[in-house]
């Protein structure tokens, strides 16, 4: 905010995309340092790459180091490491923190007290990187890493900065897209891979490219209207390049969205949850099975199921259900569409399985309901008897793999006298008597559908 503010006031023009803000915070950082030092102050700087000396020299050698250390995942030096890195910044009164980029950071142990240094910010690392190699590598040395490392985790957001830079127009850039060509169409082996066409197209939407965002958009890949990326090793970046594309394309529409076990975890949702709780974007089916995700993203996933107005939601095997109100809120809100709802080994305990049986009393949408192995017992037997006795809407309740009696089971088949929606019961395995009790019921209720004109038959499974 602050740059934004000094750019305004001194009639510059605003960042158009968060690359120019980083390189208007770089500009500003060594002007305010070269201030505070007492240096002879150049003109306002508004480009790094004309500086006049000896503050180009120093910021060519930064990069350098930027892109090296990068190439071999290192964020922190030693003093030596510095000096032998950018002789000319050591050599410069004032210069030994880069012009304010590094920061130094005291060490004390009983041997004494060292220093290093790192970048105020991974991104400055990364920014002064791309421009690295923009500036300084020949073209058959770009071409030679846009191949090795494009897709590199490590190099993500280094190349997504060094794309915006050159707009996507750089000859190497489109060499490598092309699959060796110099021409600007993008090879089919990168529109074959929904995770490859979608860190693209974050390159493309932030070089204003729109032509190429198009293109990917368009892709063969994408026209059942689906995105899978289970069992994918996501990083933040890729969250942010899938949360920009569902909101950003001209696709609105989801069938489905897997994201299960990409272990995303909380931040990682918080991400996905910062684009899409106002995106304008619809997903029938959204799966985030297995991604250690906890309660504190309750609310984030309750945002979510509303605004994408989700109908079937899976999310077994993560420890999200607290003992709080979101969940009665996501089944129970008028504008909920949800119609399934997995939530197997979420460790939902006796106080939330109460509030989500309350949540399936007051609502008449939910079809499925899989909340299978988790914690709940007998003492919210009563509650589920009710909730199902009510229910005109719910057709599969799978419950087995909780600790909940045969005699409370017994009361919940009951209840289903009343009921004639259900029509599959999955409850845990008990001894010959309690199954035999089960079955009489179970025949009992089918006996009176059959009276009523009624087809669909209950049926009871044990697991």
């Amino acid at each position: 905010m602050v740059v934004i503010l000094f750019l305004h006031k001194n009639g510059f023009p605003l960042p158009s995309n968060s690359t120019e803000l980083y390189k208007y915070f770089i500009c500003l950082t060594i002007c305010r340092h070269l201030a505070k030092s007492g240096h002879p102050l150049p003109d306002t700087i508004t480009d790094i790459t004309t500086l006049p000396e000896p503050y180009d020299k120093i910021v060519k050698q930064l990069a350098k180091l930027s892109f090296e250390a990068l190439n071999n995942n290192k964020l922190v030096f030693t003093s030596g490491q510095i000096r032998a890195a950018c002789p000319d910044m050591v050599a410069t009164p004032g210069g030994t923190n880069g012009f304010g980029l590094l920061q130094a950071v005291q060490h004390f142990s009983l041997t004494g007290k060292t220093t290093t240094f790192n970048f105020l910010h991974l991104t400055i690392q990364e920014y002064l990187a791309a421009n690295y190699i923009i500036t300084d590598l020949r073209q058959d040395e770009e071409f030679r890493l846009l191949r090795e490392q494009f897709w590199s985790d490590l190099h993500a957001n280094m190349f997504f900065i060094y794309v915006t830079l050159t707009k996507g127009q750089r000859s190497s850039f489109k060499q490598f897209l092309s699959g060796g060509n110099n021409n600007t169409d993008i090879s089919s082996e990168f529109l074959k891979n929904q995770l490859k066409c979608l860190r693209l197209y974050r390159c493309f939407k932030e070089a204003g490219d729109d032509r190429m965002c198009k293109s990917i958009e368009e892709a063969e890949i994408f026209n059942n209207k689906e995105i899978h990326l289970s069992f994918t090793s996501l990083s933040a970046t890729d969250l942010e390049c899938v949360s920009l594309f569902l909101t950003s394309s001209s696709h609105k529409q989801w069938v489905e969205l897997n994201l299960s076990d990409c272990y995303i975890q909380d931040r990682g949702f918080h991400t996905i949850h910062k684009y899409l709780k106002n995106g304008d974007v619809i997903i029938n089916n959204l799966w985030l099975i297995n991604n250690g995700l906890t309660s504190s993203s309750s609310s984030f996933i309750s945002d979510i199921v509303l605004s994408c107005k989700v109908e079937v939601f899976m999310i077994s095997v993560n420890h999200t259900i607290g003992e709080s109100e979101e969940l009665y809120t996501m089944l129970t809100h008028p504008s909920s569409m949800l119609t399934g709802l997995g939530m197997s080994y979420t460790s939902l305990s006796s106080i939330a399985a109460r509030t989500l049986f309350t949540a399936v009393k007051d609502t008449n949408k939910l079809k499925e309901l899989n909340i299978k192995h988790n914690t709940i017992t007998d003492d919210v037997a009563e509650d589920i008897a009710t909730s199902l006795a009510t229910n005109k809407s719910l057709v599969e309740l799978r419950m087995s793999g909780n600790p909940i009696s045969g005699e409370a089971i017994t009361r919940i088949l009951q209840a289903l006298r009343g009921n004639n929606t259900i029509q599959l019961l999955v409850v845990p395995s008990y001894p010959p008597a309690i199954k035999d009790r089960i079955r009489s019921i179970e025949q009992e209720i089918n006996t009176k559908r059959r009276s009523q004109g009624i087809q669909e038959k209950l049926t009871v499974y044990w697991l």
